[in-house]
């Protein structure tokens, strides 16, 4: 088995992007919500960013399922959307329906990689895969990961220079105010998360600011254990090398997150097996 390069621009007959303009966006249901539909069903975020693939992560409000797909309300404070999942009894393999039962449940918090579509007017996401969360600490990363690449893209829309206030990220993406949004919602917010707005810009900041050497060390392990088997290095041998020299689990996972931005490094089989570029 064999992939190739993000970095090498694949031509497409159908009008599809290359793969490395294919770019997994983290996002919170607010940016899904407020994004504009172009032509070619294109979609926007508001601060200009073209959506292909997305990550969410939220609570299960309701769930119904029938033969031919899985239908979700999401909620994850900032609002909520409606995600399908479809279903292939006879093709599903043993792990995807096992996964599938997992999911089937309300009020549990999910991970979903999906792709927006418009319907009437009215926003939905297809999902490609949904699973339940491992640790609560996820939900808590993937909103670092919303702020910071949201960061990201303004410094590079800047020319490289400052990206500003590291507020706005929050702000505009609907992070402040998540807790108060779920609960008025009749939903509890998720775990791990009444802290989540007074420490948010602190562990911001710390994450943005690791310099260059934990990020190159990550990038050398990726590279180094990445190309002793076609698939890659899982995640989770990423995070048990560098946890062990000292290092916490959400600047690893900045560091990654950062990596496959800059492209040294990409994805493979799925998001939780990666391989560095020479």
């Amino acid at each position: 088995m064999s992939f190739a390069s993000p970095n090498k621009s694949q031509g497409s007959t159908n009008g599809r992007k290359p793969y490395e303009e294919q770019n997994l966006i983290p996002v919170t249901v607010k940016m899904l919500m407020n994004s504009q539909d172009q032509p070619g069903e294109v979609h926007v975020l508001p601060d200009g960013r073209e959506i292909t693939t997305v990550k969410l992560i939220g609570a299960i409000r309701t769930v119904s399922e029938d033969s031919t797909n899985m239908t979700f309300e999401i909620e994850d404070g900032t609002g909520l959307i409606e995600v399908k999942q479809y279903v292939d009894e006879g093709v599903d393999n043993k792990y995807v329906r096992e996964m599938r039962t997992q999911t089937s449940k309300e009020h549990i918090y999910v991970k979903i990689f999906g792709k927006i579509n418009s319907y009437g007017g009215k926003k939905k996401l297809t999902a490609f895969s949904v699973r339940s969360l491992t640790s609560e600490n996820e939900l808590t990363h993937h909103f670092l990961e919303v702020a910071y690449s949201y960061s990201k893209y303004q410094q590079t829309m800047n020319g490289g220079g400052s990206s500003g206030n590291s507020n706005n990220a929050f702000n505009s993406n609907g992070l402040y105010g998540m807790n108060t949004s779920m609960a008025n919602s009749g939903g509890a917010p998720p775990p791990g998360v009444n802290s989540f707005n007074n420490n948010m810009n602190n562990s911001f900041n710390n994450n943005n600011n690791n310099g260059g050497e934990l990020i190159e060390q990550v990038k050398q392990f990726i590279m180094r254990e990445g190309s002793r088997d076609d698939v890659g290095v899982h995640i989770n041998e990423v995070l048990q090398n560098f946890m062990n020299q000292g290092h916490s689990d959400g600047d690893i996972r900045s560091c990654v997150h950062q990596l496959t931005d800059d492209g040294g490094v990409f994805t493979t089989i799925d998001t939780e097996y990666l391989k560095g570029m020479e």
